[in-house]
């Protein structure tokens, strides 16, 4: 017998949450609650019935289609949010029914895929970067033995999964999508660690490329690097690619400064250019993996 699902979609910018669903036309925001029992609910989300696979997409396109988006050199309309689309089994959305949550992420661009990089674009962009790392730290943590709390509360997005974290009884599937086009190797390069990273492995070819490609001038531990051995090693990494910024590194930034950095720290160094950044903040990370592997042999 067919009871139909419930959809409830919304979506997260920032420290804002609006309604997808609401055909009011006045803006919705929405509010994120704890009750007693620690679960997560969304208070003030239309929900909307749907009684076959069509309704059902069709439904999803009318909310995907309220997304705050942006022009952009690359894409008409880049998502500038993250979206959240609730599916709940039965006619109604409510506790205790199963549910399948999807998150589309907002993705992120180069400096060159913009035109117009104002004050709001570069805000938005490092809104979104926050809320991703604060996602990936939730991931890094529950994989740690250590016994730590995952840090829900970093992000309006962490708090609204937090319940799908918790429960033993959820799965969650973390899916990338890549392009074919090779002017866009960067970013899929970039899609597929941050896939790694939720995953906790590393790409193969990375390691490989430690181990084949031994250096008789490699550096010690990361920790351990003076200054000049980080001006060194900005210059270096990706190819040389980053070496226009090695000189903006401020007096003092030694190896126990630059290892505690986090990505959008390294994105500022960069100039913006986030697709650098990542690759220098994982080849660092590499790095310091290959010297504490060293260490323990």
């Amino acid at each position: 017998r067919d009871l139909g699902v419930a959809l409830v979609a919304f979506e997260i910018a920032g420290k804002s949450m609006r309604d997808l669903l609401d055909t009011s036309g006045a803006a919705k925001e929405l509010k994120v609650m704890e009750d007693k029992e620690h679960r997560t609910h969304v208070l003030g989300a239309t929900a909307r019935a749907a009684g076959s696979p069509d309704e059902l997409l069709e439904l999803m396109r009318s909310a995907q289609a309220h997304r705050a988006t942006r022009a952009t050199q690359v894409n008409d309309a880049s998502s500038r949010s993250h979206a959240v689309y609730r599916i709940y089994l039965g006619a109604a959305a409510g506790p205790g029914r199963p549910v399948l949550t999807l998150v589309d992420c907002a993705g992120s661009e180069r400096r060159e895929d913009s035109s117009h990089h104002d004050f709001q674009s570069r805000k938005d962009a490092a809104e979104i970067n926050s809320t991703i790392f604060a996602l990936k730290e939730c991931f890094r943590v529950m994989r740690s033995s250590k016994g730590q709390q995952p840090p829900y509360r970093d992000s309006l997005l962490t708090r609204v999964l937090s319940d799908s974290f918790a429960s033993d009884r959820a799965l969650i599937v973390a899916i990338g999508t890549v392009s074919p086009s090779a002017t866009d190797t960067e970013h899929s390069i970039g899609t597929l660690r941050a896939l790694q990273q939720l995953q906790g492995t590393q790409m193969a070819f990375e390691v490989r490329e430690d181990v084949a490609r031994p250096r008789a001038n490699d550096l010690p531990h990361p920790r351990t690097w003076s200054e000049e051995d980080v001006r060194r090693w900005v210059s270096a990494a990706a190819g040389g690619r980053a070496s226009a910024h090695a000189a903006a590194l401020t007096r003092g930034t030694d190896g126990k400064n630059i290892t505690r950095w986090p990505l959008q720290r390294f994105a500022m160094l960069c100039g913006g250019d986030e697709g650098l950044a990542a690759l220098l903040y994982q080849d660092l990370k590499n790095r310091q993996q290959g010297a504490s592997r060293a260490a323990a042999a």
